[in-house]
């Protein structure tokens, strides 16, 4: 007589995504070029997170365009670089909500478009 076996299923966290709309664009610090990114964040905690990014749009982006504005050529030149900016992002998004609705929640950071002029 067969048995069957059960599947050992962990659980799996759907990963959220959220597209901040339009392009940020800065000057590059000691720079005439200038630095323009799309920036996408992901979630797996839940809809919520997603709803205080939006809902605090104008204070992410202002917090996100103050640390671009630390930033030369060099630091943005390469997957390494991109990802400690990537990462950087990330803690100033979540410092931003953590300030303004107690609680960060933002997982990663995504550069979905990336310009350099």
């Amino acid at each position: 007589e067969k048995k069957s076996k059960e599947s050992q299923k962990e659980e799996v966290f759907q990963t959220l995504y959220y597209e901040i709309p339009g392009n940020l664009t800065t000057n590059l610090k000691n720079s005439r070029r200038f630095l323009q990114i799309g920036v996408g964040v992901s979630t797996r905690y839940d809809e919520t997170i997603l709803q205080n990014v939006e809902a605090n749009l104008p204070a992410i982006r202002a917090a996100i365009l103050a640390t671009l504005s630390d930033y030369e050529e060099e630091d943005v030149v390469g997957r390494e670089e991109r990802q400690i900016l990537s990462d950087d992002l990330k803690e100033t998004i979540n410092a931003e909500l953590e300030m303004l609705e107690g609680f960060g929640g933002v997982e990663g950071v995504l550069l979905t478009s990336f310009v350099m002029q």
